[in-house]
């Protein structure tokens, strides 16, 4: 058996970690909650990279042994092949076959960039899902001036005005601009935004700590875009993440590349800690709390 790549080592440590913090808090409130909960889904999540680099490791540590009997049991006998497959015989099979050992040869690098980018992503999805789940529930405990709401009544006054001046011309250009802008739609990030400003930290509580989650998870919205285009960036601007001794980058019209996989991964601690401070605030403050984290 060959020496493992401390590279992938180096990455299952992170997710192990990650994986290892999701499992403390889900035990810390085990007989509090039934069904899934942020932290159960995240370690689903984790599970993905995990099962992938240790498959990858176990098989390239034994020299890809029994690799390519496992793709021929599938792929030269195969009761799913239609009229096109069967019709185009062994040029098709040969195609298949040179293109799935290719997989565990010069394609595993890429690979594992589009497994761990995706990963990404689902990991802030989950994030995303769970602490937007508690919006109107933290917005009910806090009370705010709407600045969307005072811009509208401003202008629903010019209005009525310019009515009662009889300037219907320009009364009605400014209808279309409120129906235009009035929009109750609220952004995900509008949320998650309201959220960081609304409760008390303990886990982030050094204002360093604090402004690295929220430069990660601000990073993490055109990142996770990205799914709807291939895993490139269409927004039209250049991101870039400095955090934990590492650099993320994604450019406009590129993919996202990644100095060091390991501590980005690493950084990920801090999406948990975020909600496990969410998720302390909600059992002291709002009296939905088993609805808001149980799923």
């Amino acid at each position: 058996m060959k020496k493992f790549d401390d590279n992938n080592i180096d990455r299952l440590q992170a997710l192990a970690s990650l994986k290892r913090r999701c499992l403390h808090w889900e035990y810390m409130a085990k007989g509090m909650m039934l069904g899934s909960t942020f932290f159960s889904d995240l370690s689903d999540e984790i599970d993905i990279p995990l099962l992938f680099i240790m498959n990858d490791e176990l098989t390239n540590s034994n020299n890809r042994s029994g690799i390519s009997k496992l793709i021929e049991s599938f792929v030269s006998e195969n009761k799913y092949y239609n009229y096109i497959e069967l019709r185009n015989g062994d040029n098709n099979t040969n195609l298949l076959l040179e293109d799935l050992r290719n997989c565990f040869v010069s394609d595993a690098d890429d690979l594992l960039h589009r497994v761990l980018t995706r990963f990404f992503i689902n990991a802030f999805s989950v994030f995303e899902y769970w602490v937007c789940k508690t919006y109107e529930s933290v917005k009910l405990a806090n009370p705010t001036d709407s600045k969307r709401l005072k811009k509208l009544e401003k202008r629903l006054c010019i209005y009525v005005g310019l009515i009662n001046e009889d300037k219907l011309e320009e009364a009605e250009k400014l209808k279309d601009l409120i129906f235009k802008d009035t929009n109750s739609y609220i952004s995900s990030r509008e949320k998650i935004d309201f959220i960081i400003s609304k409760i008390s930290y303990t886990g982030l509580s050094d204002d360093n700590i604090k402004k690295d989650a929220i430069d990660l998870i601000h990073f993490l919205f055109p990142l996770r875009n990205t799914i709807h285009n291939i895993g490139v960036n269409k927004s039209g601007k250049d991101f870039k993440l400095e955090i934990n001794d590492t650099v993320v980058y994604l450019k406009n019209d590129s993919a996202p590349k990644y100095e060091h996989y390991a501590k980005f991964i690493d950084s990920l601690h801090l999406l948990i800690d975020f909600y496990s401070d969410l998720f302390m605030y909600a059992g002291d403050n709002l009296s939905d709390f088993n609805e808001i984290v149980t799923g």
